[in-house]
């Protein structure tokens, strides 16, 4: 699975494919929105989220909540959603 960390992004995103394969719970979103900056057709909507716990290496373990990508390519994109 590929992680990117995207400075500029302002969004935790996961991608469908591989919430799929791994089996995560998915439920709705409260905010649902377009997902136009990320392919030309604006009618894909982001209508769901999960929560995915992640590690890098052993010292640090989180959680976060990211929005489900309707795409299907694998990667997860976790930016500064406080911005």
């Amino acid at each position: 699975m590929d992680c990117i960390f995207d400075l500029l992004s302002q969004e935790n995103l996961i991608f469908e494919s591989i919430v799929s394969d791994l089996g995560l719970e998915t439920f709705s979103h409260l905010n649902p929105y377009p997902l136009g900056w990320v392919h030309c057709n604006a009618s894909l909507q982001v209508t769901k989220q999960c929560k995915l716990k992640f590690a890098i290496y052993a010292q640090y373990i989180d959680e976060v909540l990211v929005d489900v990508v309707p795409l299907d390519i694998y990667g997860v994109i976790l930016g500064n959603p406080y911005l």
